[in-house]
């Protein structure tokens, strides 16, 4: 950041005066006679800004050429990425009438944005209107949304497996939806905030430095979900087969359950900017994954020993070939359950060294800045 130091001058008995920089006034086209904006801000510190704030905000429609882009995948994800990047206007319009897939997907998009509504469908076009008031949606309070969701699909997973209803895990993949729901609103309000600071105070930004610790926390509590419905649908397919044991499924519960309380206790410390707590995940994280190969052995080994047994039984005629087909499905959905844990207990070491860094910003009982002499 550039920093120049001007002489503040006398312009009268109460009056004193600043020069404004040569730059910014070419850069800007102000001209002697113009208007300027001055704001002071929570530091003291004032924020000049050319002509009046209180302007009336440019509206544009944003126009998508559907033929440019017919793909329907593509087509959906350029709709949301537009909601992302703050566009309150989408329209998509065809020279001939959209496809069926297209059409579809562009209505399941519309329906995972928050605040926007359908305002026109005709066949060859399709429009988007946001009636969103971002002031109204503070980044800590949708953060805070997306950890209820997920805790709440590990939570479902949890009790799917310690009691072997699969119900409980057909609910936690369903919320899936709604966390994604909320992390697209994270990435515009965080997008928005880069825009203007005045919108950026409301929703809780305090500096500029925490926009990009937001969306990467947002972003991994979002893959978290990801990770957590792979889990419940990994968890029906055990449940459904007779293969696993209840001594495998209430060893990898135990272990969901741990992870759930290093994923609560992740948050906490990202809430408060406890960094003594966020190390302790780190460190605990660290943990988890050294025994990730020996969970996969043990289930691998109970499969193992159950052909076995089947073919202790059997004698001569070896276990069924149906027993050897559910066995190794079992034990690959375990592997899948074990693994995708992991990954949460690394998304939580992520969200830890973010909360270490942001609690470092200024000051605290850990440390303090003492001034060095000019040399």
């Amino acid at each position: 950041m550039e920093v120049e130091v001007r002489r503040v001058q006398s312009a009268g008995y109460v009056t004193v005066t600043v020069s404004l920089p040569r730059n910014w006034v070419r850069e800007t086209g102000i001209k002697p006679g113009d208007k300027v904006s001055i704001v002071t801000e929570d530091d003291g510190s004032l924020r000049l800004s050319p002509g009046l704030l209180e302007r009336k905000k440019e509206v544009f429609n944003c126009v998508v050429d559907a033929d440019k882009s017919p793909d329907p995948d593509l087509l959906a994800k350029v709709v949301a990425g537009l909601y992302i990047t703050g566009q309150e206007r989408i329209t998509v319009k065809s020279r001939r009438p959209l496809s069926e897939e297209q059409a579809r997907r562009l209505r399941g998009v519309a329906g995972r944005m928050i605040g926007v509504g359908v305002v026109e469908e005709t066949p060859a076009s399709f429009s988007l209107q946001s009636f969103l008031d971002p002031t109204k949606y503070p980044v800590h309070q949708l953060i805070r949304r997306i950890y209820s969701i997920t805790s709440a699909m590990l939570n479902g997973v949890i009790r799917a497996l310690s009691e072997g209803e699969k119900v409980y895990a057909e609910q936690a993949a369903k919320m899936e939806d709604e966390a994604d729901k909320i992390y697209w609103l994270v990435a515009r309000q965080l997008l928005l905030a880069t825009k203007d600071r005045g919108i950026a105070g409301k929703i809780g930004i305090d500096s500029p430095l925490h926009v990009l610790g937001n969306r990467v926390v947002a972003k991994v509590l979002e893959e978290i979900g990801d990770r957590l419905q792979a889990v419940a649908f990994g968890t029906i397919e055990v449940l459904r087969t007779s293969g696993s044991d209840k001594g495998s499924l209430s060893e990898v519960a135990a272990f969901a359950q741990r992870v759930r309380a290093l994923y609560d206790r992740t948050i906490a410390a990202f809430s408060t900017l406890n960094i003594g707590v966020a190390s302790e995940v780190i460190r605990d994280a660290l943990g988890f994954e050294s025994e990730e190969a020996e969970l996969t052995r043990r289930a691998l080994t109970g499969a193992h020993a159950r052909i076995c047994d089947a073919c202790l039984s059997g004698a001569k005629k070896g276990p069924p070939k149906d027993l050897i087909a559910v066995e190794v499905a079992s034990a690959a959905d375990l592997r899948g359950l074990i693994w995708n844990l992991i990954q949460i207990a690394r998304h939580c070491k992520t969200i830890a060294e973010i909360t270490i860094n942001r609690g470092l910003e200024s000051p605290t009982g850990i440390y303090s800045l003492e001034r060095l002499d000019d040399a």
